[in-house]
């Protein structure tokens, strides 16, 4: 894997895509299965919708991992370019369009933020799926957390978020957004972990860290009571509030390792919402500890992602 040293990094403001991903080649494949039909017509008899995904572009999925850390302010996140090319992988079986945004500054990652609602690929997705993986840190008396960027600067998730809403990415309202965070959400550790051998596994948090990181001040949001400011939106975290979240230094985190499995096996049948159930419940039966969870905002109907099929042409009228 190619590395540059701090003193290198420092003058980067952004490092050039996929420079920290090893090589697909060393990473075990997996099938992923395919859909042989479409799922996505709306449930007559529950009255659940489902976002019709098949009119438009598949999917997008942006990555925005932090391994590498300026000043040594962190330590290295070994085995999270692991996770980057098994999501890679998997979705491109799906028939996504991948983007890959490695070690990037706190000022590079907003800017990328910022050009979202100009990036045709993104605005005419069908829907978007978002994955930010880094050291993270819950904030006291907040479920708000903090992940850290290259340059050592934290950015909090709420933040970051803010960027996907209805008043600053228009275009995107109506299309379902997934977010997933694989960072820690504080320092507490669950009980029986001390029974379990560590000897290539690390979380993605200081759990030294004593007190919260500073508020970050939020990008200005217009307001407009007219309409939802936040919709279609699920959050999909490692770990609960307050909670570590772990990282095999081999075969990346345990999180992402079941997430891909799971999407693998299962999302030519079954929705979104159904996949991250079974991935805490195979989170739970392989390590028996680190509880996942999901935050749903507005987001009130099903999404398939229908592996293998291609989306069809726009209808008219």
């Amino acid at each position: 894997m190619f590395q540059k040293s701090c003193d290198e990094e420092k003058v980067r403001t952004k490092p050039p895509e996929n420079e920290y991903l090893p090589d697909a080649s060393e990473i075990p494949r997996f099938d992923v299965k395919k859909s042989t039909r479409y799922y996505d017509d709306d449930d007559e008899a529950s009255g659940i919708k489902a976002y019709r995904t098949r009119d438009r572009r598949r999917g997008v999925l942006m990555i925005f991992n932090y391994t590498e850390f300026a000043n040594g302010v962190e330590e290295p996140r070994r085995g999270a370019d692991v996770d980057c090319v098994k999501l890679k992988y998997l979705f491109d079986e799906m028939g996504f369009k991948v983007s890959s945004y490695p070690n990037y500054t706190k000022k590079a990652t907003v800017s990328v933020l910022e050009s979202l609602k100009t990036n045709e690929v993104v605005v005419e997705a069908g829907c978007v799926f978002v994955v930010v993986s880094s050291h993270g840190y819950g904030r006291a008396n907040s479920f708000d957390n903090d992940f850290r960027c290259f340059d050592g600067t934290l950015m909090s998730t709420k933040d970051f978020l803010q960027y996907f809403n209805n008043i600053n990415l228009p275009q995107l309202e109506g299309v379902p957004k997934v977010f997933i965070f694989q960072i820690c959400r504080g320092s507490e550790v669950e009980w029986n972990v001390m029974e379990m051998p560590r000897l290539s596994t690390a979380s993605d948090g200081s759990p030294y860290r004593s007190e919260p990181a500073p508020p970050r001040p939020a990008p200005p949001t217009p307001r407009d009571k007219r309409a939802r400011v936040y919709s279609d939106i699920l959050i999909a975290h490692s770990t609960v509030p307050g909670y570590v979240s772990y990282r095999d230094s081999k075969d990346g985190s345990w999180y992402i390792q079941v997430v891909c499995e799971v999407f693998a096996r299962h999302a030519h049948e079954r929705d979104v919402v159904e996949l991250f159930t079974l991935v805490d419940q195979q989170l739970e039966d392989r390590f028996r500890i680190q509880t996942s969870c999901i935050e749903r905002w507005g987001f009130n109907k099903r999404l398939y992602l229908h592996p293998g099929l291609r989306p069809q042409p726009d209808r008219q009228g």
